[in-house]
């Protein structure tokens, strides 16, 4: 496989990954539809705890794009929902560093952080991945209906 070739396979592979992780603190409920997850930025007046969940998407090279924190508050809603919880009440956003990833082709050369210096007519490129990281609380909230 050419080096190109890798590198497109890899690009899309990282475009993909997404994770979500809780720790139940609450009473855990029968499974719901994802669909009937609402997402609060602010508390509701009467809510129960169920899970602290930690979710986060990669992004790309760079900052990580709106669809990768789509993404990310997505599989939260997905988690909350296998616990029951109706709700996912947001309590943080932000962006990870996830790595580097550089590509080479041709010739000579070395690399050194964000850098590729070579010879012969190579070219390289590089820059860090970062991910959409967002952190919540899945939430019952008994008087939704």
């Amino acid at each position: 496989m050419r080096i190109w070739q890798i590198a497109v396979v890899l690009a899309l592979v990282l475009s993909g990954c997404a994770s979500v992780s809780h720790t139940i603190v609450g009473r855990v409920r029968p499974p719901i539809n994802p669909g009937e997850v609402e997402v609060f930025r602010s508390p509701p007046q009467h809510y129960e705890e169920v899970a602290l969940l930690d979710a986060s998407s990669v992004g790309g090279f760079g900052h990580p794009s709106r669809a990768a924190t789509g993404e990310a508050i997505y599989f939260m809603k997905e988690e909350a929902a296998k616990l029951g919880a109706n709700g996912v009440l947001l309590t943080g956003m932000g962006e990870r560093y996830h790595g580097d990833i550089g590509i080479g082709v041709g010739g000579w050369g070395f690399s050194s952080g964000h850098s590729y210096v070579s010879g012969g007519g190579s070219v390289g490129v590089g820059g860090p991945v970062t991910q959409a990281g967002i952190e919540g609380i899945a939430i019952y909230v008994p008087d939704r209906d």
